[in-house]
């Protein structure tokens, strides 16, 4: 080991996975914000901005809804097998919305709006589960903040 790496640095053995779990949180963050914006212009170009509330306050009950599901499932399954169940799940259910976005696009962007905010919840939750199960108490000390500098950069 090289000597001349201070004792927090993340490229050390003890911090191996650290610049793929960076790499990986900066990359779902990229991918939240990107969808946020585009979410916000769906929406708006359909509906009145007066709107928004509603959905605000549609969004945290949907949350509050499927959170025993949530728990549920991470009480029996490993953090990494249901990040990877979660984000499959948001891939696909992304698919289904072009075809309801064709069909009913004032429909579909209250729908999408709403189920964004949901995806983001359980996607983030999911991601620093698996940061979790992999790192110590001591270990998430000292590379959590690497790992959410990368989500900010994102």
């Amino acid at each position: 080991m090289d000597r001349n790496l201070p004792s927090h640095d993340p490229l050390r053995p003890g911090g191996r996975n650290t610049g793929t779990f960076s790499v990986l949180f900066f990359l779902l963050m990229t991918a939240v914000y990107l969808l946020k914006v585009n979410r916000s212009a769906l929406f708006l170009s359909e509906h009145s901005v007066s709107l928004l509330p509603l959905l605000w306050l549609c969004s945290p009950l949907v949350i509050f809804a499927l959170f025993p599901l949530y728990s549920y499932l991470t009480a029996r399954y490993r953090g990494a097998v249901i990040l990877a169940a979660a984000a499959l799940l948001v891939a696909g259910s992304l698919l289904l919305f072009v075809p309801l976005f064709a069909w009913q696009r004032s429909v579909a962007s209250a729908v999408f709006y709403v189920w964004l905010d949901v995806a983001v919840v359980f996607l983030i939750e999911s991601f620093w589960g698996v940061n979790g199960d992999y790192y110590s108490l001591e270990g998430g000390k000292k590379y959590f903040g690497y790992i959410a500098a990368a989500g900010t950069l994102g």
